[in-house]
Formats: C-alpha cells, structure tokens, sequence
C-alpha cells in the first residue's frame, strides 16, 4: 500500500532526499519548504476529507523553518486533525524538543537528524495502516 507523506523542510537537499527515496518506494509525497506552505498544503487536503479522518499517513517536519516553526506547524495541523501523526526531525537536542511536546507526545514524535534515511523509510511502512 501506498503511503501520502507530507514533508516540510526549508533545506532544499533534504527536501529532494525525502522525496526521491520515498517516491522510489512508490509513496505519495508532497513537499514544503516552510511551515506556512506545509499549513496551506495539510489544509487543502484536510478540507476534503471526512472529519476526523487523517489527512496523511505522515507529517514529516524539520523543527526550525522559516515563517512557522515546526511547534506552531504542529499545533494548527493537530487542531485541525487531531489524529495526525507527526514526525519532527531536527538537530535540536531531542531531549529538549521532547519535553517541549511532552503534552501531546502520543501524536508527536522526535527524531534526531544524522539517521540514515533508510530507517525512516522502515519506520513508516512499519507504521502503515496503523
């Protein structure tokens, strides 16, 4: 099964990297470069969908972006759709970007970058459906 990934990162190699491995794996990817393009994308799609329903399998979102950061990113996507999940990679101390979104952890998780993207490829498809 295909998976609808939307990933938001202002860092133009990492966007292309994103999208061509999971493109190759035959997933839909939509990418942003900023956190107000990733708002405008996730609402266009999430006004076509029934309520509640996920809007994409994933949000994948760099932390720190330029016009929203990825905290304001992930408050108005979970007030929209409050079962998203949400993945942040960033090279921000995990720890501390953990404790930040220690309130809504079970929707929101972090990874620290410098991963090989082979692992998050897995972890999605091992997620799928779920």
């Amino acid at each position: 099964m295909s998976l609808k990934i939307l990933v938001a990162d202002d860092n133009q190699f990492t966007r292309t990297v994103y999208t061509d491995m999971f493109s190759q794996r035959g997933h839909s990817v939509v990418a942003t470069s900023n956190g107000d393009e990733c708002l405008t994308k996730f609402k266009s799609e999430w006004l076509t969908k029934s309520p509640g329903a996920k809007v994409f399998d994933s949000v994948i979102l760099d932390y720190s972006m330029p016009v929203a950061n990825g905290d304001e990113v992930v408050g108005e996507i979970l007030r929209m759709s409050p079962k998203q999940d949400i993945l942040i990679l960033s090279a921000y101390d995990a720890d501390k970007l953990k404790e930040a979104f220690s309130k809504i952890k079970e929707k929101v998780e972090i990874i620290q970058k410098g991963f090989p993207v082979e692992a998050l490829i897995e972890k999605l498809e091992s997620n799928e459906g779920k």
